[in-house]
């Protein structure tokens, strides 16, 4: 059978809105089928499965963030520029994968599940290690605290952020509480008129 191949990618962008905005498990093939106005037939020709087309979809994903991260990384820019770039991309790319809709792929997808999870654990580690690297040889990082530790610390504590369901009763999104915590570990808690004040 054929695939019209020039349909797959306006399939995972319609099935990506639905899935995020909706849930995994809520989204049929019916669903997907009438947002696109066009047929079951159509979704089948050019993927086997619900789950094929998630998986294909958090592939895409990671390629872009790779992408986005090598484009941050190697780009003439103070450094202050790249690690609030880089936090913005961990934000929003967390953003995507709320808790509700992790659980929901965990129990029908546990598959794409450990693909999600493996990204967050060593592609997004690796692109930490780096910039941390980056700054210690520039010298705005400490050089006595061991890199390995710091991603341990920055990992934790994003995923934490991300796989929690607090946020829903706070003004603020995930992706704004994990740019909060990257600047309190490098700037601090200390209000600028403090640290004046105090010699610090």
């Amino acid at each position: 059978m054929k695939k019209n191949t020039n349909i797959k990618p306006r399939i995972k962008e319609v099935a990506k809105n639905l899935f995020f905005n909706k849930g995994y498990n809520k989204v049929t093939t019916d669903d997907l089928a009438y947002e696109l106005g066009t047929s079951k037939r159509t979704i089948y020709e050019n993927f086997k499965s619900k789950v094929e087309i998630l998986d294909e979809i958090v592939d895409d994903m990671k390629i872009f963030m790779d992408s986005e991260f090598d484009r941050i990384l190697t780009q003439s820019a103070p450094f202050e520029q790249i690690t609030k770039e880089v936090f913005t991309l961990m934000g929003q790319m967390s953003g995507y994968f709320k808790p509700a809709l992790l659980e929901d792929i965990r129990r029908y997808a546990p598959t794409v599940y450990q693909k999600i999870i493996d990204i967050r654990k060593d592609s997004l580690q690796l692109k930490i290690h780096k910039m941390f690297e980056m700054g210690t040889k520039e010298g705005i990082f400490r050089n006595d605290i061991n890199h390995d530790f710091l991603v341990l610390v920055f990992g934790a504590v994003f995923e934490r952020i991300a796989t929690t369901d607090a946020f829903a009763n706070m003004p603020i999104t995930v992706g704004q509480a994990q740019g909060m915590f990257a600047r309190m570990m490098f700037e601090g808690l200390y209000s600028k008129d403090f640290r004046k004040k105090y010699g610090l």
